[in-house]
């Protein structure tokens, strides 16, 4: 069940919400690593939205491992992530898998996305290409009382990880729990 894995990564963060790579890993978890790519520097993501994006992801997930790249041995999947401002985009990209087909109807999945996102301004577009699904989500992060206090309390590092320290530097925190350098290819 998708929000039992990200309600207990909630819980671990103090209700404060959960990383966007963890969300991601935890919903792929399931599948075969090999052929699951991460890409993007940690967002924490309020508690609704968390939940949220893990019923649109687990939607995506199943898709895949029924339809598309994930059904088949040399499908790959590529996530990746980044924000400017208060906008997260978000790239779900696969490849390999058989050839896909635009549904003739709005499915379970369409009705998801919409009614999903539509509290965070989302916007999903689908490509249904020969080589795999390409799906392009973009929100706008809330500035609502589960945000509030950390963006008080923390400022953007809340958001990405940054640390700043007094001597102009700044560091990391992890990337979304995937343990590699903000930008790079991590394998689940």
């Amino acid at each position: 069940m998708p929000s039992s894995a990200t309600n207990w990564l909630i819980v671990n963060s103090n209700e404060q919400g959960a990383h966007i790579g963890d969300i991601l890993k935890a919903e792929l978890e399931p599948y075969d690593a090999a052929r699951v790519c991460f890409q993007g520097s940690p967002i924490l993501l309020p508690p609704r939205l968390a939940v949220t994006l893990a019923l649109v992801f687990h939607e995506l997930a199943t898709n895949a491992a029924k339809y598309g790249a994930l059904s088949v041995p040399k499908g790959q999947l590529l996530i990746s992530w980044k924000i400017s401002g208060d906008t997260v985009n978000i790239d779900w990209i696969e490849s390999g898998g058989p050839p896909v087909e635009a549904p003739s109807r709005q499915g379970f999945g369409g009705k998801l996305f919409q009614r999903a996102l539509n509290p965070y301004h989302g916007r999903v577009q689908r490509k249904f290409e020969r080589n795999g699904l390409k799906c392009n989500i973009t929100l706008i992060l809330p500035a609502d009382d589960a945000l509030s206090p950390l963006l008080r309390d923390y400022g953007s590092e809340a958001l990405t990880g940054e640390r700043h320290h007094g001597n102009g530097t700044k560091a990391r925190e992890g990337n979304g729990g995937l343990g590699n350098h903000p930008g790079s290819r991590a394998r689940l």
